[in-house]
């Protein structure tokens, strides 16, 4: 089970329940997983609501089960940001954290101890308020889900007092008493961790710190998810379900703030064909539109309806080093060959919209803080990672046995989409040039991503989005107990580097992270850094506050 490493472009999510973007400069959409079709209620409109009253939008493919703890995909993301209230969001002009169901929250002097406060007018769709004990109960099922099943709870597990052990035997919450959580009152949750984490509440964000009910979601199971008539506590409540076509929304009455609930209803299509979706957005079939082909910012360059994210992202190749059928990727000179001869340049000239893409030279993006300034530019500054020599990198692959009369045949796996296309079609042109014969593997989403979790490739398409805003979320990545596909195969020396980071504070982390990047990238080579990239999305100037796909408060004008 790895990280959603977004369909590219379509990535992050949405909002604020894990920073993946809702926004896309192309790319598919789900992360894998089946759903099911719960409960139905009838696909059309009620006759009640007017058409001025209803907000149509675009679903990119056919999400998961929509249980908070499991979900790692923008499209699941983009259903349960409408139908639950979050602890925290991230405002998306400053990125920083806005609070919502928690009101507010203090830390111990020590940086161990959050006691967070709930909003008190928080209730369920059928009217239940919303308790602490819900907090405590969501996060402790999270956690004996493991991270294998629910794989955010990464956060809980490594960082919350006693959770490590649970997650690793996948425990049940009543096993869990000696976990640092606990509901003080009914609206007071405390957190205990291991050690202070500077960024921790950023990582709140994120479904897995959803509540939940004890009656409705069962422990290791998820089939409840899809169920229309389960409770939930967000601006709206789902009515209708057919997982592959559509997805309708009524307001929840009871929610937090339903005053500031004008549209009564949304509906979500689902369209994934990104030449489909911008059509439905041209017609105005649907008003929001967040799967798009890389023409689409050139051709809406300088119109509002362009509306182009500040959530940092990267895409990069992985390199699967551990592949025994590919015994040339274990040779680091190779890798490193692999790094060198791509030109990046020439890649964004190809796409053509540098508002969006840029040539990237490391795992972070820009738009993440560092030292003094950004952790990107800073690093590229002092000394770029990577770079483009193919002198050097024909030299390297001499070294290894390889040249003009003795090509290394490669297999890059993709899925397609007109960005995706273009990539490969550069890498296989440019690895000609070192003696790499690139053969171009394509697969629709879900197999793609199947594959890519289980390691079945030589190389792959990787993108990443900012989960929240600190160097980390991309460090992380190289953990053996990524949520992603294991970047750094596994490297001993990389985790100890990730861990004893994990204990520092101010400028020293920050140095930390630069130099296990440093090492992943540049010494040891477990990724191709390709471009970094900005998401987008397409939006009707009809309507207002529209908010990286939350329509809490979305509004005719």
């Amino acid at each position: 089970m790895k990280k959603l490493v977004s369909v590219l472009m379509s990535s992050l999510m949405v909002v604020g329940l894990a920073a993946c973007s809702s926004g896309s400069p192309s790319g598919g959409s789900t992360s894998g997983g089946s759903s099911t079709g719960g409960s139905t209620a009838s696909a059309e409109p009620s006759a009640a609501t007017s058409e001025d009253n209803i907000f149509y939008f675009a679903v990119a493919g056919e999400p998961r089960l929509l249980d908070p703890a499991i979900i790692d995909d923008a499209v699941s993301g983009l259903i349960i940001s409408q139908t639950y209230y979050p602890l925290f969001t991230t405002d998306p002009e400053t990125n920083e954290l806005v609070n919502q169901a928690c009101t507010s929250y203090d830390v111990s002097d020590d940086g161990l101890v959050y006691t967070f406060h709930l909003d008190e007018n928080n209730k369920w769709s059928d009217g239940e308020p919303v308790t602490a004990e819900h907090y405590v109960y969501a996060w402790k099922r999270a956690i004996g889900m493991g991270k294998g099943n629910s794989l955010y709870s990464q956060y809980l597990a490594d960082y919350v007092v006693g959770a490590l052990e649970h997650s690793n035997n996948m425990d049940d919450v009543a096993d869990m008493d000696d976990v640092g959580l606990r509901a003080v009152d009914d609206y007071t949750v405390e957190m205990t961790l291991t050690q202070p984490c500077e960024y921790f509440t950023s990582t709140m964000t994120m479904s897995c710190y959803l509540p939940l009910r004890p009656e409705i979601a069962t422990e290791h199971d998820s089939q409840w998810a899809n169920d229309i008539t389960v409770p939930t506590n967000g601006a709206y409540k789902l009515t209708y379900l057919d997982a592959p076509t559509r997805f309708e929304f009524e307001k929840n009455e009871y929610f937090s703030h339903a005053d500031k609930v004008v549209t009564e209803k949304l509906i979500g299509k689902v369209i994934t064909d990104m030449d489909a979706q911008l059509m439905a957005f041209q017609t105005k079939e649907i008003y929001y539109a967040n799967s798009l082909g890389t023409a689409v910012a050139k051709k809406y360059e300088g119109n509002p309806e362009l509306v182009i994210s500040k959530t940092p992202a990267s895409y990069y190749i992985y390199i699967n080093s551990h592949n025994d059928d590919q015994p040339a990727l274990q040779d680091r000179r190779v890798r490193r060959a692999l790094q060198l001869g791509l030109d990046r340049d020439y890649i964004c000239t190809a796409l053509d919209n540098d508002t969006i893409y840029y040539p990237l030279y490391g795992l972070v993006s820009k738009g993440i803080p560092g030292l003094n300034g950004d952790f990107r530019e800073e690093q590229d500054a002092e000394h770029q990672l990577v770079y483009t020599d193919k002198d050097e990198a024909r030299t390297l692959m001499e070294e290894a046995g390889y040249n003009e009369n003795n090509k290394l045949h490669l297999v890059y796996y993709t899925n397609a989409s007109d960005l995706h296309d273009t990539v490969a079609a550069i890498l296989r042109e440019q690895y000609k040039e070192i003696y790499i014969d690139l053969e171009i593997k394509n697969s629709e989403i879900r197999t793609f991503f199947d594959d890519r979790e289980n390691g079945i490739y030589e190389i792959c398409r990787g993108g990443f989005s900012a989960d929240y805003y600190d160097a980390s979320t991309f460090t992380d990545l190289l953990k053996t107990t990524s949520t992603g596909p294991v970047v750094s195969s596994g490297n001993e020396t990389c985790d100890e580097m990730i861990v004893a980071s994990q204990a520092k504070l101010g400028d020293d982390r920050i140095v930390a992270m630069h130099e296990i990047e440093q090492y992943a990238i540049e010494e040891e080579c477990f990724v191709i850094p390709v471009i970094g990239y900005v998401s987008y999305t397409l939006q009707n100037q009809d309507w207002a506050n529209l908010e990286r796909g939350r329509f809490w408060y979305v509004a005719k004008k």
